[in-house]
């Protein structure tokens, strides 16, 4: 979540919190609004990094991880907010995020 804050303007962030926890609304909220745009494979760096960092987590159950938060997001906030922050991200997160997943089926 904390990378997704960083993507995306801040009004956006507040709106997909709305629907979240206060926790996850502080990793959204919190990572700065700074807007910086990377491509996919920088975000799935990001991430990777920050939780073999944090968790000890290795590559591959951190990618996991993403998918897992990016298709749980989709269904769970606003479909027109949702929409309305991968439109703002390169075309390659709207490709792999844009479809609700099926309930049950988080693998992203």
């Amino acid at each position: 979540l904390w990378t997704l804050g960083e993507c995306i303007p801040e009004p956006r962030a507040r709106a997909i919190a709305e629907d979240l926890s206060d926790e996850f609304e502080t990793a959204l909220v919190d990572a700065g609004g700074t807007e910086e745009v990377f491509p996919i494979d920088e975000f799935l760096d990001r991430v990777n990094d920050r939780e073999r960092r944090s968790d000890h987590i290795d590559e591959p159950a951190a990618s996991t991880h993403v998918g897992s938060v990016m298709d749980a997001l989709s269904n769970r906030i606003d479909r027109s907010i949702w929409l309305s922050v991968l439109a703002g991200l390169p075309p390659e997160y709207q490709q792999r995020w844009g479809e609700r997943s099926p309930v049950g089926d988080l693998s992203g």
